[in-house]
């Protein structure tokens, strides 16, 4: 099993001997052409939630492996049988029979030995983990897969006090039949690699989820953007691997073995690790190691969720520094296995930073304590990005560097939407907002120029007020100027990282990154037309938001999935693309009502982007929709229902029965999604006593919370004019009813008799039973 090294070898062949060990013990494939993304995205939580607009990019580091399944028998055999040399050698020791014997030579083969046969179970294992069902070994779902993932760690912490033990004292000279064996500090390199990429394995990164489409396109198979080697085969998700319960039982019980032989011999093994942790020294990325590397049990305390994500990804990154730090100075001048072990190094503190980026949640309000967690969180991230940014750089991998400048755009963005969620809470809006020392540190760390800024020219359409300018440094400024330098920052380093990429050198980083400008430049247009700088006219805010809404729909990747798109394309594009039509309506819609330009002109512009936004969702949803397309269907009939509400100023009875018709269409989406189980809002199985309807639970999410009480608002304004405009008939008897039948005033008194917005989810089954009760032979005006 061994890898190759004899001393005279030179530092090239050194390297590459070693590179191909590394790429042998990876449990994931290598990226393939054609055969599924290299890239993952995972989500942000922003405080627009109606539709994925913030997101990080990341290569994607789980991968189904393209060797063949492992020989467990082969496997098996080799770890009973060092089990049992152990055990001879100890009772040879203890019986005396062993004084002739020249231990030091039998340790000086047995223990590399031991490593290699160790370093094969746990690759052995976490591949099996890696792909086993499907599914994540960290959340629980496949006991086989936690388990799995917990043998090859245990295998890894053993295999590291004998690397350490042979490490400690010097190899006597070796018959040439071992001379194949590798040296200590290649055995530790290895296994410091290989516990990084398994702790990266035990926590997968959420992402977004994809369509139908886009999971039949490879979009959850493929490598993670890093050349591991291999075979170069097309496509396919690799052989299936299992784990035989007998050989996970045997494996257990050889590794119990090795870990009472270590603690026969706890002095000699504490001598070694003392050596080794002085050689590993103190991190300079990761300021101190989460947990204990000779801690046999770290698996399973992620299995049952004592240890975060976080502290697992930052554990995987001081793992990977300890394997650079161990190789020889001669190999730290540059080559392809400095750059493939650099490029992990921070693909794992890209994976930390999204763990926090992840963990923070933006709503329309935020009290002083969760402002100052998630402060915290996003400048804890923005350092781990930032570390990470300069291996990639010295690696020199652009798409890699522009999803880092990327990524640290986004964060600014929802640091922007934190510093107005905040403001929010209080009475007071942003311009009276307060600000503790620690937070102003905090944003001015955020807001602080960037490289990248230096470039900033074209990029003069940031979020916030859009005017600020740079100050100098160390100056006070406003919660109001902050909000401005955050919006402008995330803004032009997405821009600028997105302009960096050559499509056709990174095709697919190009598109990720197309995505998060098209998304940060929604994000950043909502923000300037709900919270306007002061003394800016609005018909500065609508035009500077309107051009920004026309950019991100630009910049937006043509075409579908299904003719040649990936995966992130299918899930995200038709969302961005229906929202930012969505604002740019509602824009237009608020500005109707204000008289700013002529009502037909706003009609038409209006209903132009309606049709575009449902011709967006509707498309998408012939590759097997996206994940928001339930709650961007009921803000297109609120939209609609809007305009004609706001068109019928002279009191048109058609224009406000088909708003009303609208808003009952929207209702009926709202609850079609609760019933379809969409983002899991929940419906009882039997109705409340005394009613005819569903009791439903409270909604997920402040988004669909708000247009609900939305709906409920136009519903009742809408009824409340048509049963009181003039002419309309003051007995129900005789009154206007709808094409269905449902008297307008029986349908308003039901309305109001809602208590909560959330209610207008019971509004399908009050017009039904209202259009069921009518008189057949009664007049129907339609």
């Amino acid at each position: 099993p061994g890898s190759g090294g004899g001393g005279g070898r030179d530092t090239e062949d050194a390297a590459s001997v070693l590179l191909a060990a590394l790429r042998g013990d990876a449990p994931r494939g290598p990226p393939r052409e054609g055969g599924g993304e290299k890239y993952q995205v995972a989500p942000l939580q922003g405080r627009i939630d109606r539709v994925q607009l913030l997101f990080m990019g990341m290569p994607r580091w789980q991968g189904p492996p393209v060797a063949a399944a492992p020989d467990w028998q082969a496997t098996m055999e080799a770890i009973a049988r060092i089990t049992d040399a152990l055990a001879l050698l100890t009772a040879a020791a203890r019986s005396g029979t062993g004084r002739n014997l020249d231990r030091h030579r039998v340790e000086s083969i047995a223990f590399p030995t031991i490593v290699l046969v160790l370093l094969s179970l746990a690759a052995a294992f976490a591949r099996a983990a890696a792909v086993l069902d499907g599914t994540h070994v960290c959340e629980g779902s496949s006991s086989s897969a936690a388990s799995a993932a917990g043998i090859a760690w245990r295998a890894l912490v053993v295999a590291r006090q004998f690397a350490a033990l042979d490490a400690a004292s010097r190899r006597s000279e070796l018959y040439s039949l071992f001379a194949h064996l590798p040296d200590s500090q290649e055995l530790l390199i290895r296994i410091e690699h290989l516990s990084g990429a398994v702790l990266l394995l035990m926590h997968p990164t959420p992402e977004v989820p994809a369509s139908p489409a886009g999971r039949d396109g490879g979009g959850a198979v493929g490598g993670n953007g890093i050349d591991h080697g291999g075979s170069g085969s097309s496509g396919g998700t690799g052989p299936a691997i299992s784990v035989p319960e007998m050989c996970a039982v045997q494996a257990q019980l050889n590794i119990v073995k090795m870990e009472q032989w270590l603690v026969l011999h706890a002095g000699r093994v504490s001598n070694a690790m003392e050596v080794l942790t002085a050689q590993f020294g103190t991190s300079t990325m990761v300021q101190e190691s989460p947990c204990s590397f000779r801690d046999a049990s770290f698996a399973e305390k992620v299995a049952v969720g004592s240890i975060s994500s976080y502290q697992c990804r930052l554990q995987a990154a001081w793992h990977f520094e300890q394997s650079i730090r161990l190789l020889p100075k001669s190999m730290h001048r540059g080559g392809l296995l400095l750059h493939q072990m650099m490029l992990e190094l921070a693909t794992s503190l890209m994976q930390a930073a999204a763990s926090l980026a992840q963990d923070i949640t933006i709503g329309p309000v935020l009290d002083a304590s969760g402002y100052r967690r998630s402060l915290a969180s996003l400048v804890s991230a923005d350092q781990l990005l930032e570390r990470a940014e300069r291996f990639v750089d010295a690696a020199g991998h652009p798409g890699m560097s522009a999803l880092v400048q990327a990524n640290r755009g986004q964060l600014r963005s929802l640091g922007a939407d934190a510093l107005l969620s905040r403001a929010n809470s209080e009475d007071a809006g942003l311009p009276e907002l307060v600000l503790s020392e620690e937070e102003m540190a905090a944003l001015r760390q955020l807001s602080e120029d960037y490289s990248a800024d230096e470039d900033d020219t074209d990029c003069d359409d940031g979020s916030g007020d859009g005017l600020e300018r740079d100050d100098e440094k160390g100056q006070l400024l406003t919660a109001s100027q902050y909000f401005g330098r955050l919006g402008d920052r995330a803004t032009s380093l997405v821009m600028a990282a997105q302009k960096s990429v050559d499509i056709v050198v990174e095709p697919e980083a190009a598109l990720i990154l197309a995505l998060m400008s098209s998304g940060v430049l929604q994000t950043a247009a909502a923000r300037l037309w709900s919270c306007p700088p002061e003394g800016v006219v609005e018909t500065e805010c609508k035009r500077a938001a309107v051009s920004m809404l026309t950019q991100s729909l630009a910049i937006l990747p043509q075409g579908s999935h299904a003719t040649g798109g990936l995966a992130h394309q299918a899930a995200l594009a038709p969302g961005l693309c229906a929202h930012a039509h969505l604002l740019q309506g509602e824009i237009h819609i608020e500005s109707q009502l204000l008289g700013a330009e002529k009502p037909q002109n706003k009609y038409q512009r209006v209903q132009w982007h309606l049709e575009r936004a449902r011709g967006a969702i509707h498309g998408a949803a012939a590759e097997g929709g996206i994940p928001s397309s339930g709650l961007l269907l009921v803000h297109l009939h609120l939209m609609h229902a809007k305009l004609l509400l706001g068109s019928s100023s002279t009191g048109s009875k058609k224009a406000l029965e088909r708003a009303v018709e609208e808003l009952v269409l929207g209702c009926r989406e709202l609850r079609r999604s609760c019933e379809g189980g969409e983002l899991r809002l929940g419906l009882q199985e039997e109705p409340a006593q005394g009613s005819t309807c569903l009791a439903l639970a409270a909604p997920p999410s402040p988004a669909w919370a708000d247009v609900a009480a939305h709906l409920l608002k136009h519903l009742r304004a809408a009824l409340r004019d048509l049963c009181t405009r003039r002419g309309a008939a003051t007995s129900c008897a005789v009154a206007e009813r709808s094409a269905d039948g449902v008297c307008w005033k029986d349908f308003y008194r039901s309305a109001l008799q809602l208590n909560t917005g959330w209610d207008v989810v019971r509004v399908p089954t009050l017009y039904d039973a209202l259009a069921r009760t009518s008189e057949p032979s009664g007049p129907r005006n339609r």
